[in-house]
C-alpha cells in the first residue's frame, strides 16, 4: 500500500509515525470540538459565539506567533511532543467541570479546543518541514494529511456514543489520552528522520545575504523579498476572515434546528454526523481528487476553488438560511479548503528556500491566518448589529470577491 502511495522504502518509518501521530491528533481534535461547541451553544447561547471565537482568534494570533518564532526551525521535532503533551494535560481539569453550570468553563473549553485545532497540526508539519526535503514533501504531504482526516472521522463519529454512555467528561478524558499517545508517537518520529541543514544554493544565498546559520528571518524580510509570500498572505488572511462568518451561520441554523428537552444531545449527534461524513468526503478529495486537479490545472489555479465556494455559500445562505444549506455550504468550503487548498499550500511552502521555509510557513499558517479570524469575527459582530444572521453573508461577499481576484492574479 505504501508503494502505491509512492512512499519509498527509506521513507516508510517517518511516513508511518507521522501518519499515526496525525491520526491520534485528529481524533482528539474533532471529538473535543463536538463536545465544546455543543456545550457552548446550549449552555451559553449562539448569540455569544462570535465573542468567544473572536477571543479565540486573538489568542491564536499570539500562540501561533510564539510557535512560528520559537518552535519553527531545527528544534521543531523536539518541541512537537512537548506541545501535544501540554495540551493533553490542559484538557484533564475540564473533564471534572463539564457538569457545572458555569459559562466561564464552556468559554474556556471552546478556547482550548481551537488552540488544539490550530497548534496540533501546525507543530507536526513544522517538524516534518525539517525532516523532509522539498521533493519528499510534494509526494508525502497529501497522503500524510489523510491521517488527520481519518482520525477526525473516527473521533467525530465516536464522540456521540461515548457521550451517551459516560457523558461529555468521558469524551474529554478520551481526548487527553489520544493526545498523550500522539506525544509519545512524536518522540519516535524524532528518531527516524535525520536533521537537515541548509546546503547548496540555499546555503550560499544565505551566506551572501549575511544570514547566520539557524537565524530566523523576519516577517518584513519575507514580505520584501518573496512575491510568493505576499500572494499567499493575502489568500490566507481572506480565508481566515471568511471562515468564522460561514461557521456562525451554520451554527445558528444548527442550534435553531435542535430545540427541546433533548436538544443538547441532539446537537452533539448532529455535529458528530456532519463532521464525520464531511471528513469522509474530505478523505476522497485528498486521496483521489486533489492530485488530479493539481496535474490538470496546476497548484495556483486549484486554489481559486477555495474562494469560489465561499461566494456560492454566502449567496445561498443569504437567500435562505436553513440547516441543509448551512451543512452544504460548510461542507463544500471545508472539503475545498482542507482537501484541495491545504495540500496545495503546503507544497507551495516548500518552494521557499530552506533558510526561509520554516519561518514563512509558520507565519502564514499561524498569526496571519488567525489574524484573519479576528477580522472575520469582528465582522460578524458588526454585521449582527446592523442586519440579521441571514444577511451577514452578503456583508462578507465583497471580501470574497476581492479574495477571488487575488487568487486569479
Amino acid at each position: 500500500m505504501l508503494a502505491r502511495l509512492d512512499v519509498e522504502e527509506s521513507e516508510r518509518a517517518i511516513f508511518s509515525w507521522a501518519w499515526l501521530c496525525l491520526l491520534l491528533t485528529g481524533a482528539a481534535v474533532f471529538a473535543l470540538l463536538n463536545v465544546a461547541d455543543t456545550l457552548f451553544l446550549k449552555r451559553v447561547g449562539v448569540e455569544y459565539l462570535p465573542y468567544a471565537l473572536l477571543a479565540s482568534s486573538a489568542l491564536l494570533v499570539a500562540t501561533t506567533a510564539v510557535v512560528s518564532r520559537w518552535v519553527a526551525g531545527p528544534e521543531s521535532p523536539r518541541w512537537m511532543s512537548r506541545v501535544l503533551l501540554l495540551l493533553a494535560i490542559a484538557l484533564l481539569p475540564f473533564s471534572l467541570l463539564t457538569g457545572r453550570d458555569s459559562a466561564a468553563v464552556f468559554v474556556a473549553l471552546v478556547l482550548l479546543a481551537r488552540q488544539l485545532l490550530a497548534l496540533g497540526p501546525l507543530v507536526l508539519f513544522l517538524a516534518l518541514g525539517e525532516l523532509l526535503t522539498g521533493r519528499q514533501a510534494k509526494r508525502l504531504f497529501a497522503p500524510i494529511t489523510a491521517g488527520i482526516t481519518i482520525g477526525a472521522m473516527a473521533g467525530s463519529f465516536a464522540s456521540d456514543p461515548i457521550a451517551r454512555s459516560v457523558g461529555p467528561g468521558g469524551v474529554l478524558v478520551a481526548c487527553a489520552a489520544l493526545l498523550a499517545g500522539a506525544a509519545l508517537v512524536g518522540l519516535r518520529l524524532r528518531t527516524v528522520g535525520p536533521r537537515r541543514l541548509d546546503r547548496g544554493v540555499a546555503a550560499s544565498v544565505a551566506q551572501r545575504r549575511g544570514v547566520r546559520p539557524g537565524a530566523r528571518p523576519s516577517a518584513g524580510r519575507l514580505w520584501s523579498e518573496s512575491r510568493l509570500f505576499r500572494l499567499l498572505l493575502v489568500c490566507l488572511l481572506c480565508g481566515g476572515a471568511l471562515n468564522p462568518v460561514l461557521y456562525f451561520q451554520f451554527s445558528y441554523a444548527a442550534d435553531a434546528a435542535t430545540v427541546g428537552a433533548n436538544g443538547e444531545q441532539a446537537l452533539l449527534t448532529l455535529f458528530a454526523q456532519v463532521r464525520g461524513w464531511l471528513n469522509l468526503a474530505l478523505l476522497v478529495a485528498q486521496l483521489w481528487l486533489s492530485g488530479r486537479l493539481f496535474r490538470r490545472f496546476g497548484l495556483p489555479l486549484s486554489l481559486v476553488l477555495w474562494p469560489a465556494t465561499y461566494l456560492v455559500g454566502f449567496t445561498w445562505l443569504g437567500v435562505r438560511l436553513t440547516l441543509p444549506g448551512g451543512i452544504t455550504s460548510l461542507g463544500a468550503t471545508r472539503v475545498t479548503e482542507d482537501g484541495i487548498a491545504e495540500p496545495a499550500r503546503r507544497v507551495l511552502f516548500n518552494l521557499f528556500p530552506e533558510s526561509l521555509r520554516a519561518r514563512a510557513s509558520g507565519i502564514l499558517e499561524g498569526p496571519v491566518y488567525r489574524l484573519g479570524g479576528v477580522l472575520g469575527n469582528g465582522l460578524v459582530l458588526i454585521a449582527l448589529g446592523m442586519v440579521g444572521a441571514q444577511a451577514i453573508g452578503y456583508v462578507a461577499l465583497p471580501a470574497a470577491v476581492l479574495w477571488l481576484a487575488a487568487a486569479l492574479l
